[in-house]
């Protein structure tokens, strides 16, 4: 499998620590709080500047760390779009701006990874960036994502039906750039064949 080609240099996690980014940081940490308890067992995907990992562990959550860009030091190292690796079972896994850094085209290979490494009443929480309107196919961040919600050919109903295949959507909900989803995992998954893909 091929690295993400599409993704922020290492050195600009050390910057991210705007007004902005505070704010999701504290949904983020929230949304945990609220459907786990201590000390759960959590996977986060796409580590950045660990943060949030660091202060979850803080807080007595046993926390493991993942992802494919070893210069971040996580505790695993591996691509979300095959973690083929990871034999342990998590009642949780975050993955918070993390799916649009590769083509919409893979997203249900993701999607069965995570999927398969949760608990049966294991909980996922993901965070993707979304746009107003469609107004071009423009991607914002200075090219470093595939596709952004709301952009023309990735409408929500289209990502939320990805989505199902695999989790029940226990809430959703938008932030001025991003949108944030609560999934538990469901038991039964299927796939389209090729012909009725989307």
């Amino acid at each position: 499998m091929k690295d993400f080609n599409k993704q922020y240099p290492s050195e600009r996690y050390n910057n991210y620590d705007d007004k902005g980014k505070w704010e999701l940081y504290f949904i983020e940490k929230e949304l945990v709080i609220k459907y786990v308890e201590k000390p759960s067992n959590i996977l986060e995907i796409g580590i950045g500047n660990k943060f949030l990992s660091d202060y979850l562990k803080k807080k007595g959550y046993k926390l493991t760390t993942c992802d494919f860009n070893k210069n971040l030091n996580p505790d695993i190292i591996s691509d979300i779009r095959d973690m083929s690796k990871i034999k342990a079972k998590y009642e949780m896994i975050l993955a918070f701006e993390v799916l649009e850094h590769f083509p919409f085209g893979d997203l249900d290979k993701a999607l069965k990874e995570v999927s398969r490494l949760l608990n049966d009443n294991g909980i996922f929480i993901i965070e993707v960036p979304k746009v107003p309107l469609p107004l071009s196919m423009k991607v914002l961040y200075n090219n470093q994502h595939y596709w952004e919600l709301g952009k023309l050919g990735h409408s929500k109903r289209r990502f939320n039906k990805h989505l199902k295949r695999f989790f029940n959507i226990l809430e959703s909900f938008n932030t001025r750039t991003e949108r944030f989803y609560v999934m538990k995992k469901r038991f039964n998954t299927s796939i389209p064949t090729k012909e009725n893909k989307e």
